[in-house]
């Protein structure tokens, strides 16, 4: 690519003044379209590199920095421990393995079949995963070779996976195994996100019961997704919830946006006072919420418009 890339600086050179000032003729505007081809192709490749460079750091020093990150944990919660035990707050034995075992999972939290799925996916590619005559641009040692060897045969016995939900076949890479052991493809996954920001009933999403974390698939959804669904959550999380007043936007207002019991809309910018039953209300009809009922004793506000409120969740 850079032999190319000298080829075009030449003959782009060459075309100069071979018009009037200030025009572009066919053959400089093909030259820069074949130019800006050229540098992304390169940024690609060396992307590419670096990709390589890191799954290869991982899988020859994944071990070792998982020790040493271990290592680090606990020797923060042992200076903890100190500091507690010398202002006399000792903590029992089950909270300090609870810490321990937190500190554990968050190590953990990405497997190696999660590697596997990134390393298919942006440094091989999905198609050369698969192919054991794909030839690299590079020269490999053999500790790679064979651990790239096994990795292959092994995706190409459990390369097919199925959907529980649209019950289809995809590659090992474009599923996302569930805590209950189910899998989803990418678009259904998606698809589930994607319903809970409407219907609170389905949030957070579930399945067997059991919710489906979203920071272990964020590898699957877009950063829009998952932006909407930890603003859902926010949401979701805050007791007595306030709302914009205006009909026309019944936005969630955050508590962060809420002082001196006055509400600032996020979206629209309008000030939302609670009414009369507490500091933070919502107003509008609430649905979604299993128990609900009519009710206008005692506040006249809320009598003239015939709102509903949630006995769940507090609001009206």
């Amino acid at each position: 690519m850079q032999l190319q890339l000298e080829d075009l600086q030449e003959l782009s050179s060459n075309s100069k003044g071979k018009q009037r000032a200030g025009e572009v003729n066919d053959f400089e505007l093909a030259l820069s379209y074949y130019k800006t081809e050229l540098e992304s192709s390169t940024t690609f490749v060396l992307d590419r590199h670096m990709c390589m460079s890191i799954a290869r750091a991982v899988h020859r020093d994944g071990n070792i920095i998982t020790e040493l990150k271990a290592q680090e944990d606990q020797a923060a919660a042992d200076r903890i421990l100190a500091l507690r035990s010398q202002d006399g707050n000792i903590p029992s034995s089950r909270n300090n393995d609870g810490e321990t075992h937190g500190s554990k999972g968050e190590a953990n939290d990405v497997d190696d079949e999660l590697l596997e799925k990134m390393k298919a996916l942006y440094i091989f590619g999905p198609k050369d995963y698969n192919d054991p005559d794909a030839e690299l641009d590079h020269p490999e040692s053999l500790a790679w070779a064979a651990s790239r060897a096994r990795s292959g045969k092994r995706s190409k016995e459990t390369a097919k996976r199925q959907c529980v939900s649209c019950l289809d076949h995809f590659e090992f890479y474009d599923v996302t195994r569930a805590p209950c052991s189910h899998e989803y493809c990418r678009g259904c996954l998606n698809e589930l996100f994607t319903r809970s920001l409407t219907d609170e009933s389905l949030f957070p999403p579930r399945c067997c019961g059991q919710a489906i974390p979203v920071q272990a698939n964020r590898f699957f959804l877009s950063s829009k997704l998952v932006g909407e669904y930890q603003a859902k959550k926010l949401e979701m999380d805050t007791p007595n919830r306030t709302y914009c007043h205006q009909p026309s936007c019944s936005k969630f207002i955050p508590p962060q946006f809420i002082g001196d019991d006055v509400g600032t809309c996020v979206r629209c910018k309008a000030k939302t006072e609670p009414p009369t039953l507490g500091t933070v209300q919502r107003i509008r009809q609430f649905k979604s919420c299993f128990e609900w009922q009519l009710r206008t004793d005692g506040n006249d506000a809320i009598r003239a418009t015939d709102w509903l409120i949630c006995d769940m969740a507090v609001t009206i």
